[in-house]
C-alpha cells in the first residue's frame, strides 16, 4: 500500500519547496511531487536565475567596453557564448543541489513523476516505474506556469522561440524580434542587445512594461532608445512566418500594416497556469464541484466554485486572511500546529 502523507505538494518551485521545508520543520510527513528531472521549477531552471546569469554576462561586457573611459585598456573584448551558457548551467546546478539538500534536511519525500489529484485526498504520481497513488490529508497546488502561446505565433523552438528555448541557444542571433514588452521580453531584449543582436520589441499596449507605473515605462523607453533597442508600441501581431533565413512578423499599428524580419523571434506574451493536467479533464474542473471533490452543485455559476473550506487542498497564493483549519497557501505559508 502506498504511503500516506500529512501534506503532498504538487510542484517544486519556490511556492512548493518553501512550503515543503516549512511543513517538514513542523514535523509533518511531507511529500513533494515534481515531473521535471530537477527540482526548482521555472524560477530556478528556466526563469529568474538563468536569466539573471546571462544578464550579468551582458552587463559585464558593457562595463568592459566602457573601461577605456576609466583608464583601463582592454582591447577587442568578445563574448564566448558557449562559456556564458556553461556558467549559467553551473549557477542553476548549484541551486538545484541546494534544494535537494534542504529536502533531505527537512525529511521531505521527493516523488519524481507527473502528479494529479485522482480523488479527494488522493494524489496519483506517474513516474518511470509506473503509476502510484498516495493518500494525502492536505494537498498544496504549486504547479506554477508555462509560456503562453497564440495561434498566430507558432513556436518551433528553432526560428520562433519562447522563454524556455531561448535560454538554450547555442549562438547569438544577428537579429531578434521580441513579442511582448513585459519583464520577460524586456530582459531578453536587453541581454541580446548587449551581446550584439539587432533587437526590436513589439508591444500591443502603449508602453514598455505596460503593467508598471507609466513613469517607469517612460524611463525604460528612454534608456532603450539610447541603446538603440527598437520598439513598436500599440502594435498587434497578425501573423508570424518562418523564412529560409529567419522569421517574418506582420504587425498592425493603427491602420498601418508593417512587416518586420529577423533571424529569430521570441514569443514573450505572458504565461499560463501549468495545472491543466492535474485531473483528467482540466484545471478548471479541479475548482468546480464536479468530479467527486464536493461542493453544493456541479453547475457553473454561483455556488459552483468550490469553497476553500470544502476542499482539502489550497491553491498557491490562496488569500490567507482567515481562521480556518487545514488551509494553506504556498510562498508566504503559515502552517498551524493542529494540522
Amino acid at each position: 500500500m502506498a504511503d500516506a502523507f500529512d501534506v503532498v505538494i504538487l510542484g517544486s518551485g519556490p511556492g512548493g519547496y518553501v512550503a515543503a521545508i516549512r511543513a517538514g520543520q513542523l514535523g509533518l510527513k511531507t511529500a513533494m511531487v515534481e515531473r521535471d528531472k530537477r527540482l526548482g521549477g521555472t524560477c530556478l531552471l528556466r526563469g529568474c536565475i538563468p536569466t539573471k546569469s546571462l544578464l550579468w554576462t551582458a552587463e559585464l561586457l558593457t562595463h568592459i567596453n566602457a573601461a577605456a573611459e576609466f583608464g583601463i585598456d582592454l582591447k577587442n573584448p568578445a563574448v564566448n557564448w558557449g562559456q556564458a551558457q556553461k556558467h549559467k548551467e553551473k549557477v542553476v546546478a548549484k541551486g538545484v543541489a541546494g534544494i535537494e539538500f534542504l529536502m533531505k534536511k527537512n525529511k521531505v519525500t521527493v516523488l519524481k513523476g507527473h502528479g494529479r489529484i485522482s480523488a479527494k485526498g488522493k494524489v496519483e504520481v506517474a513516474g518511470e516505474g509506473g503509476k502510484q497513488t498516495y493518500d494525502a490529508k492536505n494537498i498544496i497546488i504549486a504547479t506554477g506556469s508555462v509560456p503562453k502561446s497564440l495561434p498566430m505565433v507558432p513556436v518551433d523552438h528553432k526560428r520562433v522561440l519562447n522563454s524556455d528555448s531561448i535560454l538554450e541557444l547555442q549562438k547569438i542571433p544577428a537579429s531578434l524580434i521580441v513579442l511582448g514588452a513585459g519583464a520577460v521580453g524586456c530582459e531578453f531584449a536587453s541581454i541580446f542587445n548587449h551581446v550584439g543582436s539587432e533587437t526590436t520589441i513589439v508591444e500591443l499596449l502603449p508602453h514598455l512594461l505596460p503593467l508598471e507605473d507609466e513613469d517607469v515605462s517612460k524611463e525604460l523607453e528612454k534608456w532603450f532608445r539610447r541603446r538603440k533597442i527598437n520598439f513598436v508600441l500599440g502594435g498587434g501581431v497578425e501573423k508570424v512566418e518562418t523564412t529560409p533565413n529567419g522569421a517574418k512578423v506582420t504587425v498592425k499599428v493603427g491602420n498601418e500594416v508593417k512587416t518586420l524580419e529577423a533571424e529569430m523571434v521570441l514569443s514573450a506574451i505572458g504565461r499560463s497556469p501549468a495545472g491543466d493536467q492535474l485531473r483528467p479533464h482540466s484545471f478548471r474542473d479541479l475548482l468546480l464541484s464536479g468530479g467527486g471533490l464536493g461542493g453544493p452543485d456541479g453547475k457553473e455559476g454561483q455556488g459552483a466554485r468550490l469553497r476553500r473550506q470544502d476542499r482539502n487542498f489550497p491553491l498557491h497564493r490562496d488569500p490567507q486572511g482567515h481562521h480556518l483549519r487545514r488551509e494553506h497557501g504556498a510562498g508566504e505559508i503559515r502552517f498551524r500546529q493542529e494540522v
